[in-house]
């Protein structure tokens, strides 16, 4: 790490975050419509008044980096579809459940539920695919040489957990079939 606070290079972890992030700059932008939700400029009617934090410039653009596309530059979710759709959807979805606060449906759910429910598929299937689906981008990202920045820790994310020694060594980019970046 160069530095304390800022990492060298990407990894899993930095890529969900920012993936969570970009879902909720998303939403706290005025008059973004969302899957069940309506955001705008004005309180609905009766409702009590609540101070609203609009995103800074960098967030906007890291978001809309990660979800649009700057110039002509893919988005991460763009390149990952094309990569990789199933797990491109998992990693996708799940960033906009975490940035709702994990509610599903007007109630709050744990991961088991939401993959359940929302991706139809199990628990350990869901991990892995979310977790591969980081991994894929963080490589394409240090192959891009994109300098990587430290989104907040998105509240509700599930807690990293430690693993087996038989999984201790973490996969380099050469041992993964990801496609060069093209010019």
């Amino acid at each position: 790490m160069t530095n304390d606070h800022m990492p060298d290079q990407w990894d899993r972890t930095l890529v969900k975050n920012a993936f969570v992030d970009a879902y909720r700059v998303l939403l706290a932008l005025p008059g973004v419509k969302m899957p069940g939700r309506l955001k705008a400029y004005w309180p609905e009617e009766g409702a009590s008044p609540s101070v609203r934090i609009s995103p800074k410039p960098h967030e906007i653009s890291q978001a809309e980096a990660v979800l649009v596309g700057i110039g002509t530059t893919k988005s991460w979710l763009r390149w990952l579809e094309e990569a990789d759709p199933e797990r491109a959807r998992v990693l996708a979805l799940w960033a906009l459940w975490v940035s709702h606060d994990c509610l599903l449906g007007g109630h709050r759910v744990s991961e088991a539920e939401f993959a359940r429910i929302k991706l139809k598929m199990p628990l350990a299937t869901f991990k892995r695919h979310r977790e591969v689906a980081a991994k894929l981008v963080a490589i394409w990202l240090q192959r891009n040489k994109v300098t990587p920045w430290v989104a907040p820790k998105p509240r509700g994310a599930a807690k990293e957990h430690r693993r087996s020694p038989r999984y201790a060594r973490e996969a380099r980019p050469e041992d993964w079939n990801v496609p060069e970046p093209t010019a």
